[in-house]
């Protein structure tokens, strides 16, 4: 039978995504508690493991998330990939890409990194998918839109892919380094 995955929430809860760790269910989505489209300011991530009924808004994690992916690593710690608002505009091609982390020694909680390429641009997309490879790397998906401005007060390079300097977007793919969080976002579609 299907059941709320809070049903004492009055908010807005959109965006679920499930992963197992440890063997366990854990449900993440994305809370609106004024259930305001208009406001991305106070949308965070909530977390549940199914095999309870409390519901988490874990410490860490910063506010204005339009959409977010989970998974596990082997220790069972979670990952999440998540897509952050820039200001209100909820729906938007630049919206910034981030990626967290959790520990559990022994209270559990994350740690974020905002992802930017090389020249310390900001990474901008749509609906991340975090994932991870044989080795345990962290593997982000991704609709790449654009970029933020970078140090050289530049949004643009040589070296972008057509559907990024075009603006439609492409598909893709980065490795997450929680230690050094610039990646070099490879265009799985260049198009």
């Amino acid at each position: 039978p299907a059941t709320a995955a809070d049903p004492s929430s009055t908010s807005m809860d959109t965006a679920p995504t499930l992963a197992y760790a440890d063997g366990e269910s854990v449900l993440a989505w994305v809370r609106d508690p004024d259930r305001n489209l208009a406001t991305a300011s106070d949308r965070r991530i909530a977390l549940r493991r199914l095999n309870s009924a409390t519901v988490e808004l874990p410490t860490g994690l910063p506010d204005g998330v339009v959409v977010a992916s989970l998974a596990a690593e082997a220790d069972g710690e979670l990952v999440v990939g998540f897509t952050r608002a820039v200001g209100e505009a909820l729906l938007s091609n630049t919206n910034e890409l981030y990626a967290a982390r959790q520990t559990c020694t022994p209270v559990c909680s994350f740690a974020h990194v905002q992802l930017r390429d090389g020249e310390g641009r900001t990474l901008q997309g749509q609906r991340p998918l975090v994932m991870l490879d044989k080795a345990g790397r962290v593997i982000l998906t991704y609709r790449a839109m654009g970029f933020g401005t970078g140090a050289n007060g530049l949004a643009e390079s040589a070296f972008d892919s057509a559907g990024m300097l075009l603006g439609s977007g492409d598909l893709a793919q980065i490795e997450v380094d929680f230690a050094q969080p610039v990646a070099a976002p490879r265009a799985l579609t260049n198009d």
